[in-house]
């Protein structure tokens, strides 16, 4: 892999995920708490494995649904159980915005023609929405009413909705 190349992407750790930015006012990372379950308080919950990731080859990457044979849906807290139970790395919310901000989204361009992907879930960082919920965070290709290809953050709820169509981008 060299510089420039599509498929190696830096990951600055300077700074944190800004869920404001993606999605507004009273979106939070989640929080883990032995005392409460209102994702207010306690440590962020991220996958330390992701965290420390300064680079990502995407050659090494796979897409996960944690769908076992026969299923086709699968809530959001159990994908994520089965990723942790696989050793999976779940890719956390700030790769999801590193790749976001990259011009022409030259990584992500890459990987839709290289494996076909136009939409896939970030399970490594769980959001609290202003309602309260626990989302994460969803990368999509469309067309914008102009006929521009674009990317954009949407999320998924992990609780609440039972889901099957977005896999998770993991570490292979």
């Amino acid at each position: 892999m060299k510089e420039g190349d599509p498929f190696l992407l830096k990951i600055d750790r300077t700074r944190s995920f800004d869920p404001v930015r993606f999605y507004g006012k009273g979106w939070t990372i989640w929080r883990h708490s032995p005392f409460g379950h209102d994702g207010l308080k306690g440590d962020e919950d991220e996958e330390k494995s992701s965290l420390v990731l300064k680079g990502i080859n995407f050659v090494q990457i796979s897409f996960e649904t944690c769908l076992k044979k026969g299923e086709t849906v699968i809530t959001g807290d159990e994908k994520i159980i089965r990723h942790a139970r696989a050793g999976h790395t779940q890719f956390d919310a700030r790769i999801a915005e590193c790749l976001l901000d990259e011009e022409g989204w030259v990584t992500l361009e890459a990987v839709y023609a290289g494996w076909g992907m136009d939409s896939f879930e970030f399970t490594g960082t769980r959001l609290r929405s202003l309602a309260g919920r626990r989302a994460v965070v969803c990368l999509n290709r469309d067309i914008d009413p102009c006929g521009r290809v674009r990317w954009r953050p949407t999320y998924e709820w992990i609780s609440l909705v039972v889901y099957g169509r977005h896999p998770s981008i993991i570490l292979a």
